[in-house]
């Protein structure tokens, strides 16, 4: 049975009438202005592990997610993250400590203990393209050896330049680099 041109011609016009989708997307966290920690650290850093111990099951997954109302957030299918959210942070969080340890002029000539151990349960982490902002909430506890020297918590929030996704990440390095920064003044004040 022979086929028409019509058939054909028809096929051809509805499949450009269905364009192509959008490429999906891929984010890494980063500390803000610095790709990673690049520069040159002389002082002794002391053996550091972070752990992000748990996420929101909200967050344990590798889409984007944005708050769009007060208790309605907006999971993305073309936005994901380039890794598990959990070793990006933990990533990101052990390259902040270790550029603000190195920047601390008190610990700079110091001889560390033992092995320090940061773990880190995140509440929440969102930010809202509605408000411009990003917030973080966290508990974490410090270990010198095999030793909890410290256990605390904080919240953070952060205003974003825009809605997007760049902005919202770079929000979340921001945040992040306030968690490094607050972790290496702790582990500095204390007898590790």
């Amino acid at each position: 049975m022979k086929r028409s041109p019509w058939i054909w011609c028809v096929g051809l016009l509805l499949s450009g009438c269905f364009g192509t989708s959008k490429p999906t997307r891929y984010f890494v966290l980063e500390l803000p202005g610095r790709r990673e920690v690049i520069e040159q650290v002389t002082r002794p850093a002391p053996p550091l592990h972070i752990t992000v111990k748990s996420l929101p099951a909200y967050l344990d997954r590798g889409n984007f997610v944005t708050q769009v109302s007060h208790n309605e957030i907006e999971v993305s299918d073309l936005l994901m993250w380039g890794e598990p959210l959990s070793n990006g942070i933990s990533r990101v969080l052990l390259a902040g400590v270790t550029h603000h340890l190195a920047s601390q002029k008190r610990v700079s000539d110091r001889e560390y203990q033992g092995p320090i151990a940061i773990t880190i349960d995140i509440e929440t982490l969102i930010c809202s393209a509605g408000d411009l902002s990003c917030s973080l909430a966290i508990t974490w506890r410090l270990e010198c050896g095999s030793k909890e020297i410290v256990r605390d918590s904080m919240a953070l929030r952060q205003t974003i330049l825009s809605g997007t996704p760049e902005s919202q990440v770079v929000g979340i390095g921001e945040l992040l680099d306030k968690v490094a920064e607050r972790l290496a003044n702790t582990i500095g004040s204390q007898n590790c």
